[in-house]
């Protein structure tokens, strides 16, 4: 039997890093392939899902901020621990080698490594203070006889400066098969290979509606809800959030991308894991949201959404909601949004699945 791995960001504390992995994970063991998360775990990814730095100028500002990481540190934990323990049930860590550096990698036996999705492509100090590309991600390490497909990766922001402009040609090259998660990442890559790219949609599009359905826990929340869920902090999104629960009569429920400073509230909850996360979105009655993947479960949930107070971030969203004919839904005034048509939007995204899912399963099994 082929034996796949894949290598994403599948540690992070994010909870769209997770269900990505996860969806991946779930699709291919549906079509009967063999299975496990490539554990790629460097110093770097480590120190940055843990770091707790004070950025203040002053004295001042800089105990405030070691005051609120004090009170703060008990919800991280719970949420670290509730997370772990996500990824030992789903991605069995623990049980699987761990990989400290991507030259570790030469001795793995996979047949094929899906490589993505999540921003794995990304440059510029994301996991350290060097600007530069981690070459585990492009390709680079594994033995020669490994295929290596790329399942739409992104790159955040796209930012290629001149002198990377060689290592993206040269990296490209590794690849049996490429694809990418956004049509500006696509277009951006063209240049540099003569290989075809294809757009396909982000993993969590890979299973079917039922598949998250069932993954679904109780519901805790008795009263009718909006769930606002901020990954990129905006006073603008969260002030529209909190209208649009008034005006809809609705109770205003926050999940918080990120455990911060203290903050006391009812409304507010800073522990949930991946599941539960999905779980709120799941029974919400309205969401707002600043997160591509709050978005993406919106759509797939069915649910009424608006997404606003993206600033430069918003290219994989807007990109996302033009493919469904849902423009409208990344608005600044999202008082006056009809009813979302979601058989017309159903129709279009089985397409998309479609294209995306044999894409995949075409990639594993051609040359």
């Amino acid at each position: 039997m082929m034996k796949i791995g894949i290598l994403t960001f599948h540690r992070a504390l994010n909870y769209g890093a997770f269900l990505q992995a996860y969806a991946t994970k779930s699709f291919l063991r549906s079509k009967g392939y063999d299975v496990e998360m490539v554990d790629y775990w460097p110093k770097a990814h480590a120190d940055y899902v843990n770091r707790r730095k004070l950025t203040a100028n002053t004295w001042i500002g800089k105990l405030k901020q070691f005051f609120f990481h004090a009170l703060n540190t008990p919800l991280f934990l719970k949420r670290r621990h509730k997370m772990n323990q996500l990824r030992r049930q789903y991605f069995g860590v623990g049980s699987t080698p761990l990989y400290k550096t991507g030259e570790e990698l030469r001795t793995t036996d996979y047949d094929v490594v899906v490589y993505g999705s999540d921003q794995i492509w990304w440059n510029h100090a994301v996991y350290s203070s060097k600007i530069e590309y981690d070459k585990t991600y492009w390709g680079y390490y594994l033995p020669g006889k490994t295929k290596r497909i790329a399942y739409a990766p992104s790159m955040g922001i796209i930012d290629i400066h001149e002198e990377d402009k060689d290592f993206i040609r040269k990296s490209l090259k590794n690849f049996n098969r490429l694809s990418t998660r956004e049509t500006s990442l696509r277009e951006a890559l063209l240049p540099y290979t003569d290989k075809e790219i294809i757009t396909v949609l982000d993993p969590v599009f890979l299973p079917e509606k039922d598949f998250w359905i069932q993954q679904v826990l109780p519901r805790q929340i008795k009263d009718p809800y909006l769930l606002y869920y901020s990954l990129i902090p905006s006073k603008e999104s969260y002030s529209h959030a909190v209208q649009l629960a008034k005006a809809k009569g609705l109770k205003f429920v926050e999940v918080a991308a990120k455990v911060r400073s203290f903050r006391p509230s009812p409304d507010l909850i800073q522990t949930a894991d991946a599941i539960e996360f999905l779980s709120l979105i799941y029974h919400a009655d309205y969401v707002v949201s600043t997160s591509f993947h709050g978005t993406a479960f919106s759509i797939i949930l069915e649910k009424e959404f608006c997404v606003v107070g993206l600033g430069k971030q918003s290219g994989r969203v807007v990109s996302l909601l033009a493919q469904l004919g849902l423009d409208n839904r990344f608005t600044d005034n999202p008082y006056a949004l009809d009813t979302i048509d979601y058989t017309a939007v159903r129709e279009r995204l089985n397409k998309l699945q479609h294209t995306s899912r044999n894409y995949l399963l075409s990639a594993l099994t051609k040359e």
